[in-house]
């Protein structure tokens, strides 16, 4: 509470104390803390205005008051401003940065008392448009302290729980100082394990790449779920739960802990989200209460690309208090994902003999039963349940003393991104000299058969044997190896 010597808060004075965090997520266990913020400040008096200008300006149809105020103060250009409404200060007085101390704490390695606070106060020359040609000059006190954090240990060891009292120069005697009291409360905190007990937010039911990446779904919705957020550290009147998905910058490319588009490296939303797809001051959708615990994203291709690389981001806001006196804290949940075509997806779309798929359904397995197996027909783009859509190769019947030569193709056709991971294929040489019945592979150096070319880079595999077998036939058989 405020001391008697400083008037009760009005309606537009605002004392605001809290931590802001940011981690990011690159495994089931792996939540990383980014950086954070501790800050306190105070704002006390207020304007509303229609319109303004560099340059004083008459009344009109777009801005009907014309210029009534005036404004100017640290960092801020001095612009005219058509006002409409007008609330002096009345707490505390503007120019005594210096002056402002943290007098208590809890206990913390914080150190106190500390000064540190910055004066951005306003200065209001208004009403410029008094019929009797008479204005006044108003102020709004403006003071902000912030510290920075890249350390998530240090962070919890300087700010903790509790009432946090500083001591404030009063309106027209700012030689007394007289205490303000806000209390920072206990709040979520990303995912850790100490003493082999695990607690905090985090991100559940994921695949992860080796990089870091959250493993989506192209091809259909995709479903966020996560864990933390209880009635013990959140609470449903004074807190706030928006879901967005953010834009990632360009460089450096498959870098899960690259920065988000608009942001600077502090903590904060952006405008430029890649979800939802709305413009404004803050693109992100506010969830119907704090403990909500999963989102569904709509199907992604109406609003990503295929190898697409962003980052979800959960904002836990927060509002509480009573009488202009505020714990603002906000927490910022990021988790990296990309959008992949999935051989697991492929799979139980195509392949739909429940029996067949049990025997011949995985990534090595031939369930059309062409000889090609299924890994490298989804990852090629043809259909690994159609034996007539095969991507083996024939080339011409054997003939005494002819090297038989072909240009298959190196790429992974339709298939973008993929995942499991896929290289380009290579191909493995087969004979019949039985019409098809049953094949051998073909070995280099074996029988006088010579294979060359055919480790996956561009060109021209060849198969030659100056005295092949009277008769048979000759296939290329493609084959992908793949990483999870």
């Amino acid at each position: 509470m405020l001391a008697s010597v400083v008037p009760a808060f009005a309606q537009n004075t605002r004392f605001e104390i809290g931590t802001d965090k940011k981690y990011r997520q690159f495994s089931s266990s792996n939540v990383s803390f980014t950086n954070g913020t501790f800050r306190a400040g105070i704002l006390d008096g207020n304007f509303l205005y229609t319109c303004s200008s560099p340059v004083n300006f008459a009344p009109s149809v777009t801005c009907p008051t014309g210029a009534t105020g005036f404004v100017s103060g640290p960092g801020v250009p001095p612009l005219y401003y058509g006002i409409t409404n007008m609330v002096n200060y009345s707490v505390t007085e503007p120019g005594y940065a210096e002056s402002i101390k943290l007098s208590s704490a809890p206990a913390s390695t914080l150190p106190r008392p500390f000064t540190g606070f910055e004066d951005t106060s306003l200065s209001i020359f208004y009403n410029l448009r008094s019929q009797t040609g008479d204005y006044g000059q108003y102020y709004i006190t403006k003071y902000n302290y912030s510290k920075a954090y890249t350390s998530r240990n240090k962070i919890e060891s300087d700010v903790v729980p509790g009432v946090y009292t500083f001591l404030f120069p009063v309106k027209n005697n700012p030689t007394r100082l007289a205490p303000i009291a806000a209390t920072i409360r206990n709040n979520v905190e990303g995912y850790a394990k100490v003493r082999n007990k695990s607690f905090g937010f985090r991100f559940t039911g994921l695949n992860f790449t080796s990089d870091g990446f959250a493993v989506m779904d192209y091809s259909s919705s995709n479903v966020i779920n996560w864990e933390g957020i209880t009635s013990q550290l959140a609470y449903a009147s004074a807190d706030k739960l928006y879901f967005s998905v953010q834009n990632l910058v360009a460089a450096p490319a498959g870098d899960p802990a690259r920065d988000i588009i608009g942001d600077d490296g502090d903590v904060g939303d952006t405008s430029d989200a890649a979800f939802p797809p709305v413009s404004g001051s803050v693109a992100r959708i506010r969830l119907p209460n704090p403990f909500v615990k999963t989102y569904a994203l709509p199907p992604a291709s109406s609003f990503f690309t295929a190898g697409g690389e962003y980052v979800v981001q959960i904002t836990l806001v927060r509002e509480f208090g009573t009488s202009g006196i505020f714990d603002g804290s906000t927490r910022y949940f990021q988790l990296p994902i990309k959008f992949f075509n999935l051989y697991s997806t492929y799979s139980t779309a195509t392949f739909t003999d429940k029996k067949l798929k049990k025997k011949q359904g995985k990534e090595t397995g031939d369930y059309d039963g062409d000889g090609v197996n299924n890994i490298t027909e989804w990852a090629m783009g043809t259909s690994a349940a159609n034996a007539a859509a095969s991507t083996k190769i024939a080339l011409p019947n054997v003939s005494a003393g002819v090297a038989y030569a072909q240009s298959p193709s190196r790429a992974l056709n339709t298939r973008v991104a993929p995942y499991p991971a896929v290289d380009k294929p290579v191909y493995t040489a087969q004979i019949s000299t039985n019409g098809g019945v049953s094949w051998s592979n073909i070995v280099s150096g074996v029988g006088g058969w010579t294979v060359t070319n055919n480790d996956g880079s561009p060109g021209t595999v060849t198969v030659s044997n100056p005295t092949p077998p009277t008769s048979g036939q000759i296939r290329l058989i493609p084959s992908v190896a793949y990483t999870y």
